[in-house]
């Protein structure tokens, strides 16, 4: 899978917000949901409110309601929180894991069209990163417990168990983009055409004496 497969809309620089620091490396990616409808200015305009009172709280990427993606928070960002008893492990958070908010109330909200979009957008983004797919999907619930109930988590856990039937997805809808055999099939040599034996042509006399 390469990275111009997918599009993901860039809104960073309509965002205005800025990175909370530097990553590690990208080793996972976080499932949230917005709590709320709309779309990416809505959510753009609430993480600015929270930075505007101190609480630069944000994800990287966003889900409209049809499914489309953009990116709206550039590097580092707030988005866990480090918790006990959460599944995921500890070595696992802001400083190496990216967050998705899907514009939805709760997970009974997310659309057809979310749900067959996460899919898509999970197998390009752990595609791009190179993590392990089995440990490096989380819903939010999974980070956080008791944050919200279950927030993300039926997502993340469909993603670890079903990630190679989600590739062969996105393979099937956006192509096919593991390296083509470059190696060249000998030519093929034409095969030997039979010729026809002369007709043999008797004379006059040769004809009177049969």
């Amino acid at each position: 899978i390469k990275e111009e497969t997918y599009n993901v809309q860039d809104l960073t620089q309509q965002s205005g917000l800025t990175s909370r620091g530097e990553m590690s490396g990208v080793k996972g990616l976080v499932i949230h949901h917005s709590g709320g409808r709309g779309d990416s200015s809505g959510l753009i305009n609430t993480a600015k409110s929270r930075s505007s009172q101190g609480q630069p709280y944000w994800a990287q990427y966003g889900m409209n309601r049809d499914g489309s993606v953009f990116q709206y928070g550039p590097g580092k960002a707030n988005h866990v929180k480090n918790s006990t008893g959460r599944l995921a492990p500890a070595g696992l958070g802001n400083h190496n894991m990216h967050g998705i908010e899907i514009i939805a109330k709760d997970d009974n909200d997310i659309t057809p069209e979310q749900h067959a979009a996460i899919k898509h957008f999970a197998a390009w983004h752990q595609a791009i990163h190179g993590y392990d797919a089995k440990t490096g999907f989380y819903g939010h619930s999974e980070m956080n417990p008791g944050h919200r109930h279950n927030e993300g988590a039926g997502i993340a856990g469909d993603l670890r168990s079903n990630f190679d039937k989600h590739v062969k997805n996105y393979k099937a809808k956006y192509g096919d983009q593991s390296t083509p055999d470059t190696t060249q099939a000998p030519e093929k040599q034409p095969e030997p055409q039979l010729k026809e034996p002369p007709k043999l042509v008797r004379t006059r006399s040769e004809r009177a004496h049969v």
